[in-house]
């Protein structure tokens, strides 16, 4: 993070670095605000729509990434927007993304480019850039006419392409330096969902934290614990202890097995959230099943109703647990290096007119959602 401001004095000489420091200290400090005092994710819109099996389309939104920066897609050829009003530009076309002086303002660096984007690295398959409908016909060989497979099983992902480039004015050989020009372009990418799990693990390797938007879709998989209830309709008056402890015996085996079925992602989901070694769901359908094996409702009857009372006691303080699980992703929000240059906006839909956003559930784990800062009250 810039910690220095220059501060200017009548008649000083002025050099380059002096300059491009105060305008990289104001730089950061907006995007700073942004991240830290808003949050990070698909602000609004961005929505993805198969058109026919071969176009797909991007409606007009807003997101930010985790370096602040907005990411809003563009085009000078706007068609007519649809029937709510809602308008979104429509690629048909794809070629390889080859990008080219790219600069990391995000890691504090104004100097060096680069060729690659450190997120994308250890993708597999080619990254396509998509081509609007509306633009010119080329002579490139290397555009293609997007096919329905490279659609399928498919993510978009929205690039901020941040390019230096050269300005000088020339005279023959004779070149006067003009400084340099740089460009901020949110370049749509269509990646395979083989790569966007590449770029998944990237985002969670680049940060100590878990990614916000990561965290909320794990906070999905922490699924309901219902505890049957007893069955006491056939119920008499005559009714013995183990009769009674019997049928709460049944009631803890059927609740044993449905922990079996849901265990392993909510515990898994725990670990990642809480970032701690937790089996909490894995060790409460151990200690059920050793209570059944050990005492059987013959041996110790009484004990089955305290049994059934302390899983019922259990799955209550779960759900707060799920409660505070979900506040607590909903303000994660993800540091800086997370997804500093990109938004997914995820999986390409696989039924033509179909639609995907922010408002699909459960949510994408390929999509960013919004994460809040802690700043903003919901």
């Amino acid at each position: 993070m810039q910690n220095i401001l220059p501060q200017f004095e009548a008649n000083q000489v002025l050099s380059n670095s002096h300059l491009n420091q105060f305008i990289q200290y104001l730089e950061e400090q907006g995007r700073l605000t942004r991240n830290h005092l808003l949050g990070a994710g698909i602000v609004s819109g961005l929505d993805i729509k198969r058109n026919t099996a071969a176009t797909v389309s991007i409606y007009e939104g807003v997101g930010v990434t985790s370096a602040g920066y907005l990411v809003i897609p563009g085009t000078d050829n706007w068609p007519a927007p649809d029937e709510s009003g809602r308008r979104f530009i429509t690629y048909n076309r794809r070629k390889k993304y080859e990008p080219k002086s790219l600069l990391a303002p995000y890691a504090g660096d104004f100097e060096t480019v680069a060729n690659s984007y450190s997120l994308f690295k250890g993708t597999t398959n080619e990254i396509f850039v998509l081509i609007e409908s509306t633009a010119p016909n080329t002579t490139d060989t290397n555009v293609k006419s997007l096919a329905a497979a490279e659609l399928n099983d498919h993510v978009l992902i929205l690039f901020v392409e941040i390019n230096v480039k050269e300005l000088k004015s020339c005279e023959g050989e004779d070149c006067i330096d003009l400084g340099r020009q740089i460009t901020y372009t949110a370049q749509p990418l269509l990646v395979s969902r083989t790569d966007a799990d590449i770029i998944l693990k990237n985002e969670s390797d680049a940060t100590s934290q878990l990614d916000g938007a990561a965290a909320i879709n794990l906070a999905w998989q922490m699924n309901d614990i219902v505890i049957p209830k007893p069955d006491l309709a056939s119920v008499t008056s005559d009714l013995v202890r183990v009769e009674l402890a019997t049928i709460y015996s049944k009631v803890i085996a059927q609740l044993v097995k449905k922990l079996g079925d849901t265990n392993a992602a909510i515990d898994n989901s725990l670990k990642k959230i809480l970032k701690t070694n937790v089996t909490a769901i894995g060790d409460l359908q151990k200690r059920l099943n050793d209570i059944q094996s050990s005492i059987p409702p013959q041996k110790n009857p009484g004990i089955y109703q305290y049994v059934y009372d302390f899983a019922c006691d259990f799955a209550a303080a779960y759900r707060e647990l799920q409660d505070a699980v979900h506040e607590y992703c909903s303000y994660e929000v993800p540091s800086s290096g997370s997804y500093p240059a990109h938004i997914r906006l995820g999986e390409v839909p696989t039924a033509v007119n179909d639609i995907a956003n922010s408002f699909n559930f459960p949510p994408s784990v390929y999509r960013h959602t919004f994460v809040n800062s802690r700043n903003v009250e919901r």
